[in-house]
């Protein structure tokens, strides 16, 4: 079973267990996607180490494929004496044996590649699942908070203990009293009350001396009027 299909199993069988338990479906959702990121992080450490034992296979495999050469070109160089034929047929049996292990280990590597492919491609879909589920989260968030805000308003424009025109309207007479307040306090400095209320007498005396002038000048216009 692949490693991708071990976290879906895992991670459906720990939520189908929750599920029975908790109603809180945020906190479900929460456990699957943490999960989820264990997985996914313990499988990116395995490929991490896997491809850091790929490449140290490859280094050998390197070096033995320069072995195999440097060997063959030690047995081209001996001299062509009884001596020199002995050390070339030993430089060739190591040629040979560097072959073998270049051949022997050219599997392993090629094998090792698979395995590391395979695991990337998982990584990727575990990547993919962890993102979807987070965006799946987001937006169910979203949906249940819209939803608990509108049955939240229903509630309110039905219930008539929540009326909340007579809220605002015992709101508004409340600040309304606490400015005749303020004002109140403003308007009582007596030092002040003194120059108006002599500002408003004076006013008052000019208004009456021009209606007693204007009602002087209508009565001697009639006198006039009467003696011719």
């Amino acid at each position: 079973m692949s490693l991708f299909k071990r976290f879906t199993v895992a991670v459906s069988t720990r939520l189908d267990r929750l599920v029975g338990d908790i109603e809180n479906h945020d906190a479900v959702v929460e456990v699957g996607i943490r999960d989820s990121r264990r997985l996914f992080a313990q499988a990116k450490v395995r490929h991490q180490r896997l491809c850091r034992d790929g490449e140290s296979l490859r280094q050998r495999l390197e070096g033995l494929r320069e072995d195999e050469r440097s060997w063959r070109e030690r047995a081209l160089a001996c001299e062509p004496t009884p001596a020199g034929e002995d050390k070339a047929l030993q430089c060739l049996r190591r040629a040979h044996q560097a072959a073998r292990q270049v051949a022997s280990l050219e599997q392993t590597w090629q094998q090792h590649q698979m395995v590391e492919r395979r695991l990337a491609a998982e990584i990727d879909s575990l990547r993919e699942r962890v993102a979807q589920l987070e965006h799946r989260r987001s937006l169910m968030r979203s949906r249940e908070a819209t939803a608990t805000a509108a049955v939240r308003l229903h509630e309110i424009d039905r219930d008539p203990a929540l009326d909340l025109d007579d809220t605002f309207e015992r709101w508004e007479i409340r600040l309304t009293e606490a400015e005749m307040t303020v004002d109140s306090a403003v308007d009582s400095d007596p030092f002040e009350a003194e120059f108006v209320a002599a500002e408003e007498r004076d006013a008052l005396q000019a208004e009456l001396q021009a209606l007693r002038r204007e009602q002087q000048s209508q009565v001697a216009g009639a006198s006039l009027g009467g003696g011719q």
